[in-house]
């Protein structure tokens, strides 16, 4: 089984990389900075002595070169103490002139416009670093019969057209130990740097990611006996907030879900008591006289009619169950709620009439939804005669179907003035009934729960709604929209 990833460990490996990567290219940079700065140092030092000796060499009145050079002052270019070595040549590659250290070695030559450092094996197997640069002798001015010879030296022997080379060469060790110092240094300190952030970065994530495991830890501990547990957000970082929010409105709706389901179980065995007990007393009335026929087939005749009426609500009951589990109908058509008004529009008049309630019917014969026509039928029925049986006598009841941004929707109005907001939330669960005390048999409380599993069987959505003036507001319509 693959396992799942830890975003802790995820944000470990990357922070860690990323700092060990900077830490590896700034101890780089830094590095090449340090050696640049090393080197050049070294190569200035270089260039220096390489152009001190190249002005011991001067062009006598002769024409001769003279290489004043004094190997008791410079003892690095000995032969007993070799640690700089240096050769004067000409243009062609004859030598000028040498260090004794040098011995029968020779420094490579290269002639070019501007001094070039390169880096060369020693003659005593050492590496070392060089410099190469062309230069023009100058003139011996001391002797005043030199100058005055210069004065008068024809253009073909001035001094700008002799050119020599110099290649001035020393150990390179101390450059060497100093950079290798320097990276063993940067290289030591970025291994701590990195082992510190890796601690660092743990402690840090761990930290961070501790709203997280308590997030968890609370979900861990929610049961069916503690839905009513809510997450506070006070504390939470500004990202987990939402999933808060989230996991409280899901824990919201599943304590709704649970209610409901306690209070239909409640209402089933209520809305079955009845009947059964009914059955028990007709039963036991007949049997008290038993020579009474007619006792007995009265109390039979009104068993029945309990059984009948009990039967009807498990009927009921069964029926709503498969509508939950299946889904849209197809082959729908449509219907017009014009229709589906005329098809209960008689039965609707009468029942309004015996308690003086008038119909203020307003529909418009354009508005069509797909449905099935006995369905939607059915729908309007319960709906309508909900309308009529629960509005106080001498009220009025508005019937209304249109369309309305393109959608065809019917609203069924009456005043309910003993109704509330929570009471319509409540509206179409089964058996609700605002009368707690079921004294009215002749309704079961399923018409509305009825009505929403036939409009969603049919793909339509079923809304209430209690307007500020104490009118409960009904409406059938397409689920993409309501009115």
């Amino acid at each position: 089984m693959k396992r799942n990833r830890s975003i802790q460990a995820t944000l470990v490996v990357g922070l860690v990389g990323a700092l060990a990567l900077l830490c590896i290219l700034i101890g780089i940079t830094t590095y090449r900075m340090v050696r640049r700065g090393l080197v050049g140092e070294f190569d200035y030092a270089l260039l220096s002595k390489a152009r001190a000796i190249a002005s011991l060499v001067q062009i006598k009145a002769n024409g001769e070169l003279e290489f004043d050079f004094s190997g008791e002052a410079m003892r690095e270019f000995s032969f007993r103490h070799p640690q700089e070595y240096f050769e004067i040549r000409y243009l062609d590659g004859q030598v000028l002139e040498k260090s004794e250290s040098l011995g029968d070695h020779e420094l490579p030559q290269i002639v070019n416009d501007k001094p070039t450092f390169l880096d060369v094996p020693l003659p005593d197997g050492q590496s070392g670093r060089a410099v190469c640069l062309t230069f023009h002798p100058a003139w011996d001015h001391e002797d005043e019969e030199e100058t005055r010879s210069h004065q008068e030296m024809p253009e073909e022997v001035a001094p700008t057209s002799v050119t020599l080379s110099i290649t001035l060469a020393r150990e390179r060790g101390t450059l060497d130990q100093r950079l290798n110092a320097t990276l063993g240094a940067l290289a030591v300190g970025n291994v701590l740097l990195i082992v510190a952030a890796v601690g660092v970065v743990v402690g840090v994530v761990r930290w961070a990611l501790r709203p997280l495991h308590s997030l968890a830890a609370f979900a861990e501990s929610v049961t069916a006996e503690k839905l009513n547990l809510r997450i506070s957000a006070t504390g939470l970082p500004e990202e987990l907030v939402p999933v808060a929010q989230r996991l409280n409105d899901l824990l919201k709706r599943l304590q709704d879900a649970f209610e409901r389901e306690r209070r239909y179980s409640t209402d089933v065995a209520h809305e079955l008591r009845t009947p059964l007990a009914e059955i028990r007393t007709s039963l036991e009335v007949g049997l008290l006289v038993p020579e009474d026929h007619s006792a007995l087939r009265g109390g039979a005749q009104e068993a029945l009619e309990a059984v009948k009426q009990a039967e009807e609500l498990v009927s009921t009951l069964l029926w709503l169950a498969r509508c939950e589990k299946e889904a849209t109908l197809e082959s729908l058509e449509a219907v017009s709620f014009v229709a589906a008004w005329e098809a209960i529009r008689e039965s609707i008049e009468k029942q309004a009439e015996k308690r003086c309630i008038e119909l203020a019917v307003a529909m418009d014969s354009e508005a069509t939804v797909p449905a099935r026509p006995s369905l939607l039928v059915a729908c309007l029925r319960n709906i309508i005669e909900n309308a009529v049986e629960y509005t106080p006598d001498k009220c009025k009841v508005e019937i209304a179907a249109g369309i309305e941004d393109g959608l065809a929707y019917c609203r069924v109005r009456n005043p309910a003035p003993h109704l509330t907001d929570e009471d319509v939330e409540r509206l179409f669960e089964p058996f609700w009934r605002k009368d707690t005390s079921r004294s009215d048999r002749t309704h079961s409380g399923l018409g509305l729960t009825i009505t929403r599993s036939l409009c969603k069987l049919m793909g339509l959505s079923v809304t209430a709604k209690l307007d500020p003036d104490g009118w409960l507001a009904i409406s059938i319509c397409p689920q993409r929209a309501r009115p």
